[in-house]
């Protein structure tokens, strides 16, 4: 279990608490303590991230079923993101079925190009479209990078 994987998980998941909050899931320390671990890039224990992210781990052990890939590795954890979390989205799984298309639109993972750096956020560009995005997990892209774009968050950059 790496490292790694466990933050990147996190920066991915994050922007999900909000929703979780809302919905009484978790309470306002928990959803506190998950915002400082990201700003920060600190840990927290699988086991914390499996019982508040549980629809998210359990999509990523059916991708890993499909692919034979460890679900603590990194690279499979930006896999699901990228490649078959919207994927779940589109098939309405779980509780996507229940979800209006605003809030689906939201839930997508998309590839951004930053076309402007503000003190608090990027403005992107997402197909045709362009839109702020809080930069407060991805805080290193410039002017002409991608980056992981998750329910209004910059992730993180991309190769």
């Amino acid at each position: 279990m790496s490292q790694q994987a466990q933050l990147l998980f996190l920066k991915y998941a994050f922007p999900c608490a909000g929703i979780t909050l809302a919905r009484g899931h978790i309470c306002q320390k928990e959803y506190d303590k998950l915002e400082r671990a990201v700003k920060k890039n600190q840990l927290i224990d699988w086991q914390t991230l499996q019982k508040i992210f549980a629809p998210a781990f359990r999509r990523i052990k059916k991708m890993s079923c499909l692919t034979g890939q460890n679900i603590f590795d990194a690279q499979t954890i930006r896999d699901y993101y990228l490649k078959y979390h919207n994927k779940f989205i589109d098939e309405n799984e779980g509780s996507y079925k229940y979800a209006p298309p605003a809030l689906k639109q939201l839930c997508r993972v998309e590839r951004a190009k930053i076309i402007d750096v503000q003190s608090d956020c990027y403005i992107v560009k997402i197909g045709q479209k362009l839109r702020p995005v809080s930069k407060m997990i991805c805080l290193n892209a410039k002017v002409g990078d991608w980056v992981s774009v998750h329910y209004g968050y910059a992730v993180e950059k991309l190769k």
